[in-house]
């Protein structure tokens, strides 16, 4: 059972009232079973009360108190981007709510409550006190949190490494530096075994084997294969990503099938380095066991392969320096892009909401007379408006029906937590306005800060009239959208309440509405 789920028995023990699945631990069974044979109209079992009604039926509920601690809990937990802070919340709630003693080393009376940090790793409580029986659900929300925390920093982790990726190349490192910090990066950002990079040939139409990180056995630095063998062969053959979850090595010639064999490889994904369409060699990722990897994944390979590419190609155009440069910033943009359709594949339900928000903003904000840098950081922090979206779990993000208060307040987190994933890039920092403040309210009842009038930022007060009448006019797969004139009349009449009322005016304005 669920801490907030009560169970009603009729006085024949049939069951009138119980959520889906329900089970009662044994010794609170009992003390029911033992319940209904008496004539007490009350007990207790740790957490647990247990009243007989007056038709003879029980009522078996977890206490009050202890309720109005466990929402305050689960709400504080979701706010926590870290796993110290995670486990500091949960400690402070076993000590300070639940009543458990935390000892240093366990004795007679304590038990053993853990939690899987990650493969490695784990943290454990030796605990004494009563209420035991809430600990399994505790220990699905704490697993939860942590499972979120750490996609979270991985997200973040990616971006540090694509801005010290950047830096390296716009600080005209050698390339073969910067193959290094790709190598690294690959590994480490996609939790890679190994990865390799080979240089395309032009000339005798080879692929000659440059650096490589991971590899358990010593690697022939050189080595060249024709562009139709191996698993280069086949990304060649298609020159576009692929991505093998399963390697057969008999499929393959004899240096390939025994360079699998020896390292233990099982799973493959390899793209093409292309610049100006011009092949400059191959990114290569290999796994020790089954990979699947997501849109994310595929898209962050995807980008550190670009970065490579550029850098080798600019090494050898060095005359053509500030257009390789427009075209880092190019890749550097298109990333974003592709951040926000991996998204959009998170959450069919808004799938292209970006893109035109992003356009829109842009419209209304040239039209209030902005320019340059300033269009470049609304265009930017339109990409990225909902980016914190990422850290909402798929079960809140995704369900279909009426949203709890606490599920509605993971909900309002994402601006923060988009805020805590971008505020270290510096690239970004004059971006963070919109994906912070888009849901702030001219009048202060907006979130996460309820700022109010020009307390807001001017790009979120744009933009947050422009995702309101995207949200409003366009289709959903519940619902058609409303008439442009409908929608346009509703924010006009919440001009000075949700919106700036200058920001309506030329939005009206805009829209041939005057």
């Amino acid at each position: 059972m669920k801490l907030s789920d009560p169970v009603v028995l009729g006085a024949d023990g049939t069951v009138l009232q119980a959520p889906a699945d329900w089970s009662f631990p044994p010794d609170l069974q009992t003390l029911v079973q033992n319940f209904q044979a008496g004539q007490e109209l009350q007990a207790f079992l740790g957490s647990w009360r247990i009243y007989r009604l007056f038709d003879g039926s029980v009522l078996v509920v977890r206490d009050q108190q202890l309720q109005d601690h466990w929402n305050q809990f689960l709400q504080d937990l979701s706010q926590h981007t870290s796993e110290h802070e995670i486990l500091q919340c949960t400690q402070k709630f076993l000590q300070e709510k639940l009543g458990f003693t935390v000892l240093d080393s366990p004795n007679s009376a304590s038990r053993t409550f853990s939690v899987r940090l990650d493969d490695q790793r784990k943290k454990s409580w030796e605990l004494q006190g009563e209420h035991w029986d809430v600990l399994p659900e505790l220990a699905t929300h704490l697993q939860k949190a942590l499972e979120r925390q750490h996609v979270f920093q991985r997200y973040l982790n990616a971006l540090h490494y694509f801005q010290e990726l950047q830096v390296s190349i716009t600080d005209h490192l050698e390339w073969q530096d910067t193959l290094k910090l790709v190598l690294y990066y690959t590994r480490e950002a996609l939790q890679a075994d190994a990865a390799i990079f080979f240089m395309w040939d032009e000339a005798t139409q080879t692929l000659e084997l440059i650096d490589t990180i991971g590899h358990l056995t010593p690697t022939d630095y050189g080595y060249r294969i024709g562009r139709n063998e191996g698993l280069a062969g086949v990304v060649l053959s298609r020159m576009k990503t692929q991505v093998i979850p399963n390697i057969n090595p008999e499929d393959f010639p004899p240096d390939s099938r025994e360079f699998l064999l020896r390292e233990g490889f099982k799973s493959y994904v390899g793209t093409p380095l292309i610049v100006k369409g011009e092949l400059l060699g191959i990114l290569e990722v290999f796994q020790r066991d089954t990979l699947k990897p997501n849109a994310w994944w595929l898209s962050f390979f995807e980008l550190l392969a670009s970065h490579l590419a550029i850098s080798v190609y600019q090494q050898a155009l060095m005359r053509e320096l500030r257009h390789t440069n427009q075209q880092l910033i190019r890749t550097y943009d298109a990333t974003l892009e592709g951040w926000v359709r991996a998204l959009d594949l998170r959450d069919r339900e808004t799938e292209g909401h970006s893109k035109r928000v992003m356009e829109s903003s842009l419209r209304l904000a040239k039209h209030m007379g902005l320019s340059g840098q300033a269009l470049e950081h609304i265009r930017r922090g339109a990409l990225l408006h909902d980016i914190g979206k990422l850290g909402i779990p798929d079960e809140i993000l995704h369900k279909p029906g009426k949203l709890t208060t606490h599920e509605y307040e993971v909900i309002k987190q994402h601006p923060v937590w988009a805020r805590n994933m971008l505020r270290d890039i510096e690239y970004l920092q004059r971006d963070l306005d919109i994906p912070y403040h888009h849901h702030e309210k001219w009048d202060g009842t907006g979130y996460p800060l309820g700022l109010k009038g020009e307390q807001i930022p001017l790009s979120a007060r744009i933009f947050s009239v422009v995702d309101v009448w995207d949200a409003m006019t366009s289709d959903r797969p519940y619902r058609k959208g409303l008439p442009e004139a409908e929608v346009l009349s509703y924010i006009q009449e919440q001009s000075g309440t949700h919106f700036d009322p200058q920001v309506v005016q030329a939005f009206a304005e805009l829209m041939g509405e005057v």
